[in-house]
């Protein structure tokens, strides 16, 4: 639901950044007009659908085309209407990332690439480039290589600069030895840079830091017992739902009932439901409004009434 939500807030800045540039250089090779008529704009996107991670980017295509249904609906951008052309998976794999930007531009002949959320973004330097109006889910330093992309959170992450949000959770916490584990995918590891920065600025004790977990992960038994033998009382991840959730199966399994954990990732109802007894006691984050608190945000009531109406779930 995550991923969904970023489609849709980022929908309305990508359609109108993009009609706004007709005439502009990039596009799919006959100017920023390539995909644009009197009548429509042709969008195409692609998402890390399958993968090492499973399938928690493939939502990302129903926010998107909830989204465009509701704009249509109104009218459309200036009096076109929005046609998404393609869904492109990447399967998480950087050569077939940079293939799929060539073919939504070259082969689709695109006016705009989005959706776009997946954990490698190769193909971000060729669209980049070429001047393409791009848009989606911003984890990847590609985001920061052309004036035409627009991640949800902006251009650029400071992914290992120190901030101060988790050693705030931890001191809130009681905590005083931590640990952090991620993936040794780039994004996820210089998340975890990222953590332990914060932490020793702040004055924290990092036990234990492993940041070459492989994707996806089968065991946490070697890291939980350094875990036990170094007393940690604060664990964070950079890792998804299924590393989270093994993780904290693992604590449990140790005995290790007393530590805290914190996921980026995981707030939605499917996997709240599903692992609703392993989130009990992890902190999650969320850059949008919680979906319980609804009811006191007009932008998250309408997304949720829109999901309904469109696609037929939230």
């Amino acid at each position: 639901m995550r991923l969904r939500l970023v489609a849709l807030a980022v929908v309305a800045v990508t359609v109108m950044a993009a009609c706004g540039n007709a005439g502009k250089s990039g596009g799919g090779g006959s100017g920023q007009t390539a995909g644009l008529s009197a009548t429509e704009v042709k969008v195409g996107g692609m998402a890390a659908v399958t993968g090492p991670l499973g399938d928690q980017y493939a939502p990302v295509f129903d926010g998107a085309e909830a989204y465009f249904a509701m704009v249509n609906a109104q009218g459309g951008v200036n009096g076109r209407k929005i046609k998404l052309v393609a869904k492109l998976d990447d399967a998480t794999d950087s050569a077939r990332d940079a293939s799929q930007a060539r073919t939504l531009v070259e082969q689709k002949n695109v006016f705009a690439v989005i959706p776009v959320a997946a954990p490698v973004f190769t193909g971000g330097k060729y669209l980049g480039d070429r001047n393409v109006p791009t848009f989606g889910w911003n984890i990847n330093p590609e985001w920061s290589t052309g004036n035409s992309l627009f991640g949800e959170k902006g251009s650029y992450l400071a992914f290992t600069d120190a901030a101060p949000g988790l050693p705030y959770l931890a001191k809130k916490v009681g905590a005083k030895r931590v640990a952090i584990l991620a993936y040794s995918i780039s994004q996820s590891r210089d998340c975890g840079i990222g953590q332990e920065n914060s932490y020793k600025k702040y004055g924290f004790d990092v036990a234990v830091a492993d940041l070459s977990i492989g994707a996806p992960v089968t065991s946490l038994d070697a890291d939980v017992q350094r875990m036990k033998d170094a007393h940690v009382d604060f664990v964070s991840t950079c890792m998804d739902v299924s590393g989270n959730t093994l993780l904290a199966k693992t604590l449990k399994r140790a005995g290790l009932d007393n530590v805290r954990e914190y996921w980026p990732t995981g707030y939605n109802v499917k996997d709240l439901l599903r692992y609703s007894d392993l989130y009990e006691g992890a902190y999650l984050s969320t850059s949008f409004v919680p979906f319980e608190e609804a009811s006191a945000s007009p932008g998250m009531t309408r997304f949720l009434a829109e999901m309904k109406k469109r696609i037929g779930r939230t």
